[in-house]
């Protein structure tokens, strides 16, 4: 939970003291991770089943994003996608070292979210991205996808908002307030 103790449930909530501002924060199956500070300056804390593989019961810095003014993050069962102030994507798992989505360099994204074993990102165009497991279409096209790729199907639309649940996803689009898309 983040206060370093291993307690079957507490009755009151309990303030997470190493975190001080949090401006954002996502839950995965194992672990939990945070965007704290000024929005110039962010701090991004993870614990649970941390990208070290150890169960880690307090808040600690994932030293990799140091400088790199990152603005969310979304967790998905397993992994971790954040997106920085200058519109960069991150990607870890469990167990595994963050690194920079390479394959969208020079695409300013600006919003993303996580399903359980899939992800969706939004650039600056409104162009809706997609990759991970697909077992029930949950990226918009069939199979599975190691690297974001446009959905093709809603490129005509300019998507502001994604959210992703476990098995599917729904987009809002700019074009029409009270148009919304799902697909599963």
């Amino acid at each position: 939970m983040g206060i370093g103790k291993i307690a079957p449930s507490f009755h009151s909530p309990q303030r997470i003291k190493t975190l001080g501002n949090v401006l954002f924060v996502s839950c995965g199956v194992t672990h939990t991770v945070a965007v704290a500070g000024p929005l110039k300056n962010t701090t991004v804390w993870h614990w649970g089943q941390i990208s070290t593989g150890l169960n880690q019961k307090n808040p600690i810095e994932h030293e990799f994003f140091r400088g790199r003014h990152i603005t969310k993050v979304s967790c998905g069962a397993w992994h971790t996608i954040a997106l920085s102030i200058v519109g960069d994507l991150y990607y870890w798992e469990v167990g595994a070292q963050a690194y920079r989505i390479i394959e969208l360099a020079g695409v300013l994204m600006r919003q993303v979210s996580s399903g359980c074993l899939h992800s969706c990102a939004v650039d600056d165009d409104g162009k809706l991205y997609s990759w991970g497991k697909n077992s029930l279409y949950q990226l918009g096209r069939s199979g599975d996808i190691q690297t974001p790729k446009i959905i093709e199907d809603l490129s005509k639309y300019h998507v502001k908002n994604v959210s992703s649940g476990e098995y599917h996803s729904i987009a809002i689009s700019d074009d029409d307030p009270q148009l919304s898309v799902q697909w599963k």
